[in-house]
């Protein structure tokens, strides 16, 4: 395996092909191991490295779960545990940083040897391997710091081996973006000077040496060093690129430096016709001011929702990318632009208008104004036909933010644009609206809610106020307003057409005309975009909160379904629930639904399906912080461990559950799967006789909680099988026929029907199939109470030896695999 971690982190086989990774602390995982390859690397400092100043509450079974996660997708060999920590089975040749530092030795080598051509060779070669920032999946990362000295020192030795072998007309683009990007890196600048001298531009060389001495002097209140003084002689001497002896004499063969000629005497002044009055010529022309944003002020007063413009200017200085979603007229562009006035370098793009994907990245050239720069740029700077190489070249050596709105429609061209520009731009930030996220890694979603009543109530009055100012104050209108406000479900683009009409209706009249709705709201402002002129153009459905309704019918008829055995029709509603929760911004209720379909597919006997579903849960689920359905997440692998018989990790896994479980309020199916999870794992360590009590344990609770029969029989037939691999096997075929007219018409998942065909295969070779008929008849009458019963007797006749010590690994133990 060959693993990238200059830029998003990338892993490959040994054909080049890409392992995907789903997953920022996925990816963090094995950026941090691929840092130390084949050194073992303890818990603490893993969790350090990937939650950085907020690990989740139990760290240490957080990690353990990762690195399982990361074992299945890379391999389970490339990840291994070691004394005290887990260990990256590879070596310093597998990972890019590595191999980027060896190459630029070997450049730098040869530069010092005399042999520009393989020094140009090999650090192309070094700083081909970056596709982003180092170490882009670990956020402000100390360890960055040297693969990004290392780059700038490989860019510049690279330079001077183009000037040395006669490029350098190569090297003057290369070299005007470095020192844009590195504004007081002298040695830059002096490679600069040197090229377009070389290049016979010894005005712009000289106006160049002019923006570094201004640069330095504004920056940094300095004078340039004595060796870029020196290289300014150079140039004002008459002779200076032939006969010169300052900073080119030791690195530029060939090309003379200043193969033009100056005008003007021997005053030394350049650029300018002979004279006083070409003495007072400038050498470029006067750099217009920089704008510093595009944000419009609004006309109208922005509503609530303080608490929320704080808490996004706060992840925005955490996270380069959030992104806001929700449904259409639920306020994101307005949220976003309020959250990002006053901000410096603030720049609204508008993709709304966008019919096509390939316009994106025009827009936001449009946006920025580059379009009119780039008309106004003199021969330093290089024409960029491509409006992406346009933005990367803009906006790496600025600190800007971009709100990219309305992504929606352009997903994915919205997506690849800011994954590029994020990659290549470390100062850039991004705030986007989309009624779906991005899907970028180290995206942080923001999930933008209807309005709260009183705010709701607040917005419609001041909107009111601006068309009949007495329209909505009224004691007797209050009522009426609170209604509009209510079933237009805090909506604020519904609400403020809605007081729009108060032109022409009062609230009453409204109130009792919202179920043409769409027909009534329908004069917004002209000045809006055409999406948001109407409610009819900005929903597809009567009402987000039928579409909410729709998503929690759904979710409980997969419920009753999969309750039922049903898991083709479960699955329909389980993916139709998703869609709707999607739709109207419900993130928060994802997690739960795709470990739902997680549980199907495993239940079908689809293990892989099951655990790629997991992976995905589990991801959703630490974005949107769901606990509870990371315990459901944490439950289902430690069912898969088991069946794996990895009884360590499942164990580690249930007491995380436990963890879990106690900080929420888990339903008692839940409580009833984890009793029947650790029967399973007591077995496994000890052997069926605990496993026997706990099972009786959990029916009992069962019962009293008044759980549904699936859940019943699953626990009965857990029993049935203990009792099977005691001997007893009587009691075993009684209990399987009490599970079996639980299930009724419907069949077993398909894990627990190979235990019960195995079961009744041993009962009938054990007792005979008499004998079992008769036992399985017998067992046909008994309620479940009475199967309690049974099983009750069943613990009081199989004496329970001591239990075996439980493993002394925590959950966060490298000695526990993940799977």
């Amino acid at each position: 395996m060959r693993y990238r971690i200059l830029g998003v982190t990338q892993t490959a086989d040994d054909h080049g092909t890409l392992v995907p990774l789903p997953g920022p602390r996925l990816r963090a995982l094995l950026t941090a191991l691929a840092l130390r390859p084949g050194r073992s690397v303890t818990p603490e400092t893993l969790i350090d490295d990937v939650w950085a100043d907020a690990p989740p509450q139990d760290a240490p079974a957080a990690l353990q779960a990762l690195v399982g996660r990361l074992r299945r997708t890379v391999g389970k060999g490339a990840v291994a545990s070691a004394h005290g920590g887990y260990r990256l089975a590879a070596t310093e040749d597998d990972v890019d940083v590595f191999v980027f530092e060896r190459l630029v030795r070997q450049g730098t080598e040869a530069l010092r040897d005399g042999d520009p051509a393989t020094a140009a060779r090999t650090l192309d070669e070094a700083l081909a391997l970056w596709r982003g920032p180092a170490l882009a999946d670990l956020r402000d990362h100390p360890a960055a710091a040297r693969p990004e000295a290392r780059r700038l020192e490989a860019s510049r030795t690279r330079a001077e081996a183009d000037l040395l072998l006669g490029r350098a007309d190569e090297a003057v683009p290369r070299l005007a973006e470095l020192t844009t990007a590195h504004p007081y890196d002298e040695p830059l600048h002096a490679l600069l000077i040197r090229a377009l001298r070389d290049t016979g531009r010894p005005a712009d060389a000289l106006a160049a040496y002019d923006t570094a001495r201004r640069t330095l002097a504004d920056g940094l209140g300095t004078d340039p060093s004595p060796a870029l003084r020196a290289l300014h002689a150079e140039l004002l001497d008459d002779n200076g690129a032939g006969h010169g002896h300052g900073l080119s004499h030791r690195h530029v063969h060939g090309q003379g430096g200043n193969q033009g000629h100056r005008h003007g005497g021997s005053d030394g002044h350049v650029g300018g016709p002979p004279g006083p009055a070409g003495a007072d010529t400038p050498l470029t022309p006067p750099r217009l001011p920089e704008r510093t944003g595009n944000l419009r002020p609004r006309l109208t007063s922005f509503v609530g929702r303080e608490p929320e413009i704080a808490a996004i200017r706060s992840e925005l200085h955490r996270a380069r990318l959030v992104t806001l979603t929700g449904p259409g007229g639920s306020g994101k562009t307005r949220l976003a632009e309020e959250a990002a006035a006053g901000l410096p370098q603030a720049w609204l793009v508008e993709l709304a208008s966008l019919d096509r994907p390939e316009a994106v990245p025009g827009a936001v050239v449009s946006a920025l104004g580059l379009r009119e720069t780039v008309l106004m740029t003199t021969d330093l700077a290089t024409p960029q036909d491509d409006p992406v190489a346009l933005l990367v070249e803009y906006c790496a050596p600025r600190s800007q933010l971009l709100i990219l709105d309305n992504c929606e429609h352009v997903i994915g061209a919205a997506a690849g644009l800011a994954e590029t520009l994020l990659t290549r731009c470390p100062g850039l930030t991004i705030l986007a609206t989309s009624r779906e996220p991005l899907g970028v890694p180290g995206e942080s979603v923001r999930p933008v809610e209807p309005l709260l009543p009183d705010q709701a109530y607040r917005l419609f009055t001041e909107r009111a106020a601006t068309v009949r100012r007495d329209a909505a104050t009224a004691p007797r209108e209050e009522e009426a307003v609170t209604e509009i406000c209510r079933r237009l479900d805090g909506l604020p683009l519904a609400i403020e057409l809605a007081a729009a009409r108060l032109r022409l209706l009062t609230p009453r009249q409204i109130a009792d005309r919202l179920d043409d709705r769409f027909r009534l709201l329908t004069s917004g402002s002209r000045t809006a975009l055409p999406r948001q002129q109407t409610l009819r153009a900005v929903v597809d459905c009567r009402r987000v909160g039928d579409r909410w309704m729709r998503a929690q019918v759904c979710s409980a008829a997969g419920e009753a379904e999969l309750a039922r055995g049903r898991f083709v029709e479960a699955e329909g509603e389980y993916r139709e629930g998703l869609r709707l929760a999607y739709e109207v911004g419900a993130y928060a209720e994802s997690p739960f639904l795709i470990a739902r379909l997680a549980e199907i597919a495993y239940r079908s006997g689809d293990r892989a399906g099951a655990l790629t579903a997991l992976d995905e849960a589990d991801t959703a689920a630490e974005r949107y912080g769901v606990a509870d359905a990371r315990a459901f997440v944490f439950l289902l692998r430690a069912q898969i461990a088991v069946d794996e018989g990895d009884t360590a990790h499942a164990r580690a896994l249930c007491d995380a559950i436990r963890v879990l479980a106690a900080a929420g309020t888990p339903p008692p199916q839940f409580i009833a799967a984890l009793g029947m999870l650790e029967a399973e794992v007591a077995a496994a360590e000890t052997g069926p006789e605990p496993a026997l009590a706990l099972l009786a344990g959990t029916l009992r609770q069962a019962l009293a909680d008044h759980c549904a029969e699936a859940v019943l029989s699953a626990v009965v037939d857990g029993a049935a099988n203990q009792l099977t691999r005691l001997g007893d096997f009587p009691r075993a075929t009684r209990l399987l026929a009490v599970a079996d007219a639980l299930y009724g018409p419907h069949p077993r998942p398909a894990p627990q029907r190979a235990l019960a065909e195995r079961a009744e295969a041993a009962a009938r070779e054990a007792l005979g199939a008499e004998r079992q008929e008769a036992e399985r008849a017998r067992g046909r009458g008994l309620t479940v109470t009475a199967a309690l019963r049974e099983l009750t007797e069943a613990v009081r006749a199989h004496t329970t030896p001591a239990p075996a010590p439980r493993p002394t690994s925590a959950p966060g133990s490298p000695t526990a695999t993940n799977r």
